[in-house]
Parts: C-alpha cells; sequence; structure tokens
C-alpha cells in the first residue's frame, strides 16, 4: 500500500463543508497547499515506519484541521496535545485516541505531565512561532514524549520571507501585534531556518530534511476565487508575477519551513 497523498484542491473540498467550518474558510484556503506538503511528508515517515511499529502512534501537538487529514492515514493512531483543558471541538478522537493539556509555555519551569507515553510521529504544526519560552524549552520537553529513532515533524513560518523583507523596507512591520486573548497570541517570535537548526542540535536532535517553500497565499484557492474574483486579469497577473518570483527567489527567502528531526 502507497503512502496517501491529497492535493491541495481535495484538501479544501474534503474539508470545507465540516461543522464550525464556517468562520474559517478563509484561514483553510491560505493554509490548503501547507496542509497538502504536511500531510504528504506525514504519511511518507508512517510508510517507512509502519513494519516495525502498528499502528504508527502520532502525537499532534495543537490539534487542528490538520489532524482529522492525519487520521485519513492507514494504521494510525492520532492522540493530540494542547493548550486548553479541554481539547477543540474539531478535535474528535476515535476510540483509544486521547488528548493530553500540556502547556508548553511552562516548559522551563514543570513537567506536570508525566503520563504522556512515548510515540512513533510528533508534529509540530504552526505551533512553535506561537510560544513565548525559549523553543529549546519546548524541545527537551517534545523529546521526553518522542520513541527514540522516532521522528518530529516541525513546521513554521520564515521569519525571514521575501514577503517580510518588502513590508519593512516599505517601513512596515512584518509581523501581527501580540493579541490580548492568551488562547490565541498570534505569532509571538518567528525562527530563521540557521536558528531552528541550532536549537534542534543543543537539544540532540539531528535534522535529516528540510524544505522552504512558498505555501501561503495559494493562487488556486477557491475560496479566493470567489471571493476577490480570480478571473480578474489583474488579479491572475500578479499570481503570475508572484510564481516568476518565487521561482527566481532564493530557498531562504520562502515562506514556509518544513524539517523532520530524530534522535
Amino acid at each position: 500500500m502507497t503512502p496517501l497523498t491529497l492535493t491541495a484542491s481535495e484538501i479544501y473540498r474534503t474539508l470545507k463543508g465540516w461543522p464550525g467550518m464556517g468562520d474559517h474558510i478563509g484561514a483553510l484556503g491560505f493554509h490548503a497547499k501547507r496542509y497538502e506538503r504536511l500531510v504528504s511528508l506525514v504519511g511518507s515517515l508512517v510508510y517507512e515506519i509502519k513494519d516495525r511499529s502498528n499502528p504508527v502512534t502520532i502525537l499532534d501537538v495543537g490539534p487542528w484541521w490538520q489532524t482529522e487529514l492525519f487520521r485519513k492515514l492507514a494504521d494510525v493512531h492520532v492522540d493530540t496535545m494542547g493548550l486548553l483543558e479541554k481539547p477543540p471541538h474539531i478535535d474528535k478522537p476515535r476510540n483509544g485516541e486521547l488528548y493530553f493539556q500540556q502547556d508548553l509555555n511552562r516548559s522551563a519551569f514543570e513537567d506536570y505531565r508525566t503520563d504522556i507515553p512515548q510515540h512513533d510521529i510528533v508534529v509540530m504544526a504552526e505551533v512553535i512561532e506561537h510560544l513565548t519560552t525559549a523553543p529549546t524549552h519546548v524541545l527537551r520537553k517534545i523529546k521526553k514524549v518522542l520513541r527514540p529513532g522516532g521522528y518530529l515533524v516541525l513546521s513554521t513560518p520564515n521569519a525571514v520571507a521575501l514577503d517580510k523583507r518588502i513590508k519593512m523596507l516599505k517601513g512596515q512591520h512584518p509581523y501581527h501585534l501580540i493579541s490580548e486573548d492568551p488562547r490565541n497570541p498570534n505569532h509571538f517570535r518567528e525562527y530563521t531556518l540557521s536558528e531552528l537548526l541550532e536549537f534542534a542540535s543543543s537539544c540532540g536532535f539531528s535534522c535529516i530534511r528540510y524544505g522552504i517553500t512558498n505555501d501561503y497565499n495559494w493562487r488556486d484557492n477557491q475560496c479566493l476565487d470567489k471571493r476577490e474574483g480570480m478571473s480578474n486579469i489583474r488579479r491572475q497577473a500578479a499570481g503570475r508575477l508572484r510564481e516568476l518570483v518565487d521561482f527566481a527567489s532564493p530557498k531562504a527567502w520562502k515562506q514556509s519551513i518544513l524539517m523532520v528531526l530524530t534522535y
């Protein structure tokens, strides 16, 4: 059996009708390409280790729409970890799957969860940039729930992407303000690839693969088609220009970092 592959279009069509998605359609379209790469990568890792671990256990830190996409993979058990006392309504665990409350912002001060088992794969997708504590504390905490030889899949925005450089040249701040809602603080700190590699190495991880890609503002986003009129010639031209810039830009200028760590 080959790994499950879902295109961004398929992901968008699969999730857009889900209960509660009405307020998140824009975000779903914005991130659909990122979900495509993430699910493809996790699926390939599951396929790689399924002979030595069946089912393959996955811990999704920060459950969101990608969690249910992981549950479409064959022979997987998907637990989740989050900040709140109860999992978000979109987290629908199957029989035997668990949710663990854990405030990673307190990683430096306490380790009150000793009951979380080790997993074959831990996923931290767009989580680390929301945390206020040093990534080294977080990675050491996560290492305890990752089986030796397992994989930590980490994705996060690139702090020095081209669009942020352009905003700074224009005198605009490239990052959101910190939210007053502690449950959704926006991005507290974004990181570069070299910073993440240094953090990982200092915590005993090695990086076995990584990619830096442009996954946001997906040009073929059906939601944007409807909302902003992709048939408009100027928007089509802007999309093509962005593709040319994407192609010509150095990797270090692209938007999204996706990496696999192990120890």
